[in-house]
C-alpha cells in the first residue's frame, strides 16, 4: 500500500513533513523517537516505520491520542499516551530524537515545555523543531475560536530557549508560513 493509499491529505502532509525534518540528521534502526504533540499519530507512525526507529507519540488531546493508539494497533515498537509537553512522563536521556512541529502555540508554558523536549534527549541527541509563522492556516480560526491557541512562538524565542540549553543548531531553514529548526544536545 502505497503512502497515497494509507494516509488521508492531512495525514500525508503531516507525515511527509516530518520526515522531510527527519532527512537532515543520520539514523540508525533500532534508535528512539519521541513525536510531542503527535496528534492522531500519523506521522510518528510514518516517519518509525520508515526510518525502523522505536517511538513513542504524546499529545494533551485525549480524542487524538485514542486515534493514535487505533492506527498503531499491532505496531510493534510504538506507543501513543496522553501528556502535557510541559510534563513529559520520561526519565532524562531517553531518546536519540524529539521532535515538536506546530505544537508550541498551543502550550502557554513554551519554556518549560522546550525544557523538557531537551531534558528527554540523549546526549548527541537531536531536538527537531517546526512551527508556523503567520496565522494563515484553517486550523489556526478554529483553535483560535476554541480559545486553545497561545501566542504564535517567535523563531527568536525559541532560539534563545536553545542557546540557554547550550543545544547546538544544525538546520535552519524559514518559509513564508512555518520555520524548521533542528539542534544537537551537547555530548
Amino acid at each position: 500500500m502505497s503512502l497515497g493509499q494509507a494516509l488521508s491529505r492531512l495525514d500525508r502532509k503531516a507525515a511527509l513533513r516530518a520526515q522531510d525534518l527527519f532527512q537532515h540528521v543520520e539514523s540508525h534502526p533500532g534508535q528512539t523517537y519521541l513525536d510531542v504533540g503527535c496528534g492522531n499519530g500519523a506521522a510518528t507512525l510514518y516517519v518509525a516505520r520508515l526510518s525502523k526507529l522505536t517511538a513513542a507519540g504524546v499529545d494533551i488531546d485525549e480524542e487524538e491520542i485514542a486515534l493514535a493508539q487505533e492506527k498503531g494497533k499491532g505496531v510493534p515498537d510504538i506507543h501513543f499516551q496522553v501528556v502535557n509537553a510541559e510534563h513529559l512522563p520520561f526519565p532524562d536521556a531517553s531518546f536519540d530524537y524529539v521532535a515538536c512541529q506546530y505544537v508550541m502555540h498551543h502550550v502557554p508554558g513554551r519554556r518549560a515545555a522546550f525544557q523538557e523536549l531537551v531534558r528527554v534527549t540523549k546526549p548527541g541527541g537531536y531536538v527537531l523543531f517546526s512551527d508556523l509563522r503567520l496565522p494563515l492556516c484553517p486550523g489556526y480560526w478554529k483553535d483560535r475560536f476554541k480559545r486553545k491557541l497561545h501566542s504564535f512562538p517567535k523563531r527568536e524565542e525559541i532560539e534563545s530557549f536553545a542557546r540557554d540549553s547550550l543545544l547546538v543548531q544544525k538546520f535552519s531553514e524559514t518559509r513564508l508560513t512555518q520555520y524548521d529548526l533542528i539542534w544537537q544536545k551537547p555530548t
